[in-house]
């Protein structure tokens, strides 16, 4: 009887090289990169041989390429840059990043797909990020982070420089593609950077027929400003789950008045606020949640700001940052 087939072929360097016109490798140490092709499709990522090959390249049928560093979770997070920096600079082309973490299985892996077509990125990220990882029983959870490369580079002056055409369009992941991502591990956390995205992307974000976590974080951005978004929510019967928005210096994903429809809702049953503009700062505590953690900057505020307030949700836990405040009582 014929054994299993093995899921991946060597591929050799210059061949790859020579087919991506790329400047292969950018940084030095990308030379300690294994370079494949897979031969069947993987039913989780626990089949790929990490302790034989921690950092690989993988060659996809639709002219994309993944690099995939895999980093022990508990390691320094120094060791875990180093990663992200090989996985994210390794060619000069098109590219959007992931990075998936299981401390059941203790693991973080540091991914980037490179590619010319932004539908044939989207096609890839996909493939990779709906294999399924589950934890075992009573363990911690998985966590997915789906971000554009260049939201790291400028926040990160030693990085290259910002180059619009490495950008990745989130619109074209279809529907159906980011339901499948959602669908395939539904318990895990999911984070999502960048943007925009579109209204139909969003629906699919507001109606999944489970509870989620789900974090808009750093440059999240619909194309709407969150109509959408909000649409779908209100529509919903059963609970969504747990909500973080997290804008982190930049525009509040959603815009006032769909952050007041979202405050309204009595799907949610934990919404996270960080550092909203200051039209907004008060807004979060009329959310109808069961817990409401919310972090903003005392600086918009006054001691009465707080007199007539009327706080919606059951549990609260409020982090107001004083830096800069000359007066407070």
């Amino acid at each position: 009887m014929a054994g299993k087939k093995s899921m991946m072929k060597r591929v050799h360097k210059v061949t790859l090289k020579e087919k991506y016109h790329a400047q292969y490798p950018l940084h030095a140490y990308s030379q300690k990169f294994q370079c494949f092709r897979l031969q069947r499709d993987p039913i989780s990522l626990d089949e790929f041989e990490w302790k034989k090959y921690p950092d690989l390249v993988i060659e996809h049928e639709n002219d994309t390429i993944i690099c995939m560093c895999h980093c022990l979770y508990d390691k320094p997070d120094d060791e875990h840059g180093e990663k992200r920096e090989l996985a994210k600079y390794s060619y000069n082309a098109k590219r959007v990043c992931f990075r998936i973490e299981n401390p059941d299985r203790n693991y973080v892996l540091h991914c980037t797909v490179y590619g010319w077509k932004d539908e044939n990125i989207a096609k890839t990220v996909t493939y990779f990020c709906s294999l399924n990882t589950p934890p075992a029983e009573g363990k911690p959870r998985s966590s997915l982070l789906i971000f554009d490369s260049e939201i790291i580079d400028r926040y990160d002056s030693d990085t290259e420089e910002y180059t619009k055409e490495h950008e990745f369009a989130f619109a074209a992941f279809r529907p159906d593609q980011l339901a499948l991502i959602f669908d395939n591990n539904p318990k895990q956390y999911i984070e999502l950077q960048g943007g925009p995205w579109t209204p139909e992307q969003s629906t699919i974000m507001a109606t999944h027929p489970y509870s989620l976590d789900l974090s808009l974080s750093r440059e999240f951005a619909f194309q709407d400003e969150g109509k959408a978004f909000v649409d779908a929510l209100e529509k919903r019967e059963s609970s969504f789950g747990s909500l973080t928005i997290y804008p982190d210096g930049n525009e509040a994903p959603l815009d006032r008045s769909n952050l007041k429809r979202l405050c309204k809702l009595e799907t949610l049953d934990d919404l996270t606020i960080k550092f909203l503009d200051e039209e907004c700062i008060l807004d979060p505590f009329a959310a109808k949640v069961d817990f409401l953690e919310y972090t903003t900057h005392g600086n918009p505020l006054l001691p009465n700001s707080f007199d007539s307030l009327e706080i919606g949700t059951k549990k609260l836990n409020f982090r107001l940052y004083l830096d800069g405040v000359k007066e407070w009582d």
